[in-house]
């Protein structure tokens, strides 16, 4: 005899990814979560969070990133999933009739490369020019953002740094620019890659650091006046702009990893860092202004 057990079909519970930022309007803040397959939008008001749209995705979202192109009032969503995937998503609309548009899309896969064991990584550059992609390992992956363009085409660039464990772009250069932190037999080092976009390839290295602390796992890049980025490590946080170089080690990181952060002031004066314990720590730049006008730390 046939037997059939029938049960409700649950939607992902999950958070996989977040962001914020200004998605439906200029003057809305909201709240994006990824839930495995399922895209949920939030807006922030005085009573708390209030659910505006869901919409589900043919693909289990691996990162996911706001960005906001020159010119442009509301930030739009970048999304890579799990299959290599790349989207880039608009709202338009309002109240009830929000929509949510594919303005480019494509696959960002190659048929042969080894997938990072580190995960996927996606970055934006701060003026909006190029996203680079970590996918594997030895390579860079780059998308230039064209407005006019609606597929997604990704051009790779080959790295010396086979191990990277984090990346991200500067702010304040005149061309793309990568900062990166990668291991080797002799331990961890920073380095900076500019990017030519018209030939594809690394041009020059601006700056490099090497042997900095062992456990060195995150970049968090500093917006203008003070550009540069600061590394967190297990027992030090160091800051480099390629000129000035600051460290210090204070013995209350020492406890957990920090593993998050969140910029609270638009110029990048103070962070809140985040570690695997759940304590929240305030990150501080003290800034001088030297007699030549110019801000370091």
């Amino acid at each position: 005899m046939a037997h059939h057990y029938v049960v409700t079909a649950h939607k992902p519970t999950a958070v996989t990814a977040c962001v914020t930022g200004n998605f439906t309007s200029p003057s809305d803040l909201n709240l994006i979560l990824a839930k495995n397959t399922r895209i949920e939008i939030h807006v922030v008001t005085p009573e708390g969070l209030r659910p505006l749209k869901e919409i589900g995705l043919y693909g289990k979202v691996a990162v996911m990133k706001f960005f906001r192109p020159l010119h442009e009032k509301k930030d739009l969503l970048f999304i890579v999933t799990a299959r290599y995937n790349a989207m880039i998503l608009e709202c338009k609309g309002k109240g009830d009739s929000l929509e949510i548009i594919t303005k480019a899309h494509g696959n960002v896969a190659d048929r042969i490369g080894k997938a990072s064991e580190n995960g996927i990584i996606a970055v934006i550059d701060p003026e909006a020019r190029v996203i680079g992609l970590r996918l594997y390992d030895g390579l860079l992956k780059i998308i230039p953002l064209d407005k006019d363009n609606c597929e997604l085409k990704a051009s790779s660039i080959r790295m010396e740094e086979l191990e990277v464990q984090d990346l991200d772009f500067l702010h304040g250069c005149p061309n793309p620019t990568i900062i990166l932190i990668h291991q080797d037999l002799n331990g961890r080092h920073v380095k900076t890659h500019e990017i030519s976009l018209k030939d594809k390839e690394f041009v020059k290295i601006p700056w490099k650091q090497d042997n900095i602390e062992t456990e060195a796992s995150m970049v968090i890049p500093v917006p203008e006046p003070l550009c540069g980025a600061i590394i967190i490590g297990q027992e030090s946080i160091l800051y480099h702009d390629g000129n000035t170089f600051v460290a210090v080690a204070p013995p209350v990181i020492k406890q957990s990893t920090i593993c998050c952060y969140a910029k609270v002031d638009t110029h990048g004066s103070r962070y809140l860092l985040g570690d695997m314990a759940g304590h929240l720590f305030m990150l501080l730049l003290e800034k001088e202004e030297k007699m030549d006008g110019v801000m370091t730390v």
